[in-house]
């Protein structure tokens, strides 16, 4: 018997490095993952770095009542980014998460 696919929130914000979402969200995608991209800013749509668009499924708003099996968050140098977005929608999400 097949097992439920894993939920993962992928939280993106203006600035978030490109390559690293996208690899991230293709590589949980095709491992069977059911991948939620959700934007922290007031928008859909993120200026990620390197002049990229990146358009988010939803908003991390709307992901507040989800309950996710991981989250993953970006290893940048520039606090900016998820940092100062949204910190309590993320902050206020369940501790079991599992970081990936």
């Amino acid at each position: 018997m097949a097992s439920a696919a894993k939920k993962v929130l992928v939280p993106i914000a203006n600035g978030t490095e490109p390559i690293e979402a996208v690899i991230t969200i293709d590589v949980l995608r095709r491992s069977g993952a059911d991948v939620s991209v959700a934007s922290v800013e007031n928008q859909h749509r993120v200026d990620a770095g390197h002049a990229v668009k990146i358009v988010a499924d939803a908003l991390i708003s709307d992901c507040a009542n989800t309950v996710f099996d991981g989250c993953t968050m970006e290893d940048s140098g520039d606090a900016g980014l998820i940092g100062n977005a949204d910190q309590e929608a993320l902050s206020s999400r369940p501790s079991r998460w599992l970081l990936l």
